[in-house]
């Protein structure tokens, strides 16, 4: 090779897919061209509905810490096309007193305002701003904290 020459090559990694970001509304999104992952939010807060869909493309994720910091959030309805949350999706959202999911959601589920997985066997997630006293169900069987949360393979 002669000293001004150039090689320039492209590494393919299995099941890597190009996203786009953009803005819809008070939510920031990636794109991956079949699905739609919230990566953040830039409205007042108050009570928020996280999309089905955005450019026809279902919300399947909410990114890690997506939320993080949004201590105005008092109130998140997930609907049923979420399957995965990021960790720390809702850190530091001292405000944030209830999640409210879809019943039709396969991943996930809410009693009296705190997130669990869909059978309410694992309980992902209690908002930091919940007052009062909380009975964890019977049917919990373990405690997931807001690490990568995910629906089963």
């Amino acid at each position: 090779m002669k000293a001004n020459q150039f090689v320039f090559g492209c590494l393919l990694i299995a099941g890597w897919v190009p996203t786009q970001a953009a803005q819809f509304d008070d939510f920031a999104y990636e794109s991956s061209g079949t699905a739609v992952t919230i990566t953040g939010y830039t409205g007042p807060g108050g009570a928020v509905t996280i999309p089905d869909n955005i450019q026809g493309l279902p919300v399947t994720s909410i990114g890690a810490q997506a939320f993080y910091g949004c201590t105005g959030l008092t109130n998140v309805v997930i609907p049923d096309s979420v399957t995965s949350i990021g960790e720390g999706a809702f850190s530091g959202c001292a405000g944030l007193r209830a999640f409210e999911v879809d019943e039709l959601n396969p991943a996930f589920s809410s009693l009296e305002g705190v997130l669990f997985n869909e059978s309410q066997t694992v309980l992902m997630a209690c908002p930091e701003g919940k007052i009062g006293s909380y009975t964890i169900p019977a049917s919990v069987t373990s405690i997931g904290g807001m690490r990568s949360l995910a629906a089963p393979a």
